[in-house]
């Protein structure tokens, strides 16, 4: 299983305030958990975190299939708009 990486950070402007709250992905308290049965080349992997800033949630789920390579992401912000996203990537 890779780490999950960005060279950038994500931007969520703040709802109730207009702050721009700037979010490092390898400040996120990164969970994985296997998706599923095996499958033809390894398992399916999801890897989450969440951020909570003034008034509100940010969440990202990325999903690493085969092992090692970015297959898919999802970003969720309550409370706020977000800006920016990652370009996810994985790393050693």
């Amino acid at each position: 299983m890779a780490s999950i990486q960005s060279h950038q950070t994500a931007q969520i402007k703040v709802e109730h305030t207009g702050e721009v709250v700037e979010v490092t992905c390898s400040d996120l308290p990164w969970n994985s958990a296997q998706d599923g049965e095996e499958r033809e080349m390894g398992s399916e992997v999801i890897h989450y975190a969440e951020f909570e800033f003034d008034g509100g949630t940010a969440a990202w789920e990325v999903w690493e299939y085969p092992s090692g390579c970015f297959s898919y992401s999802e970003s969720n912000v309550e409370g706020g708009t977000l800006l920016r996203d990652f370009k996810f990537l994985f790393g050693p």
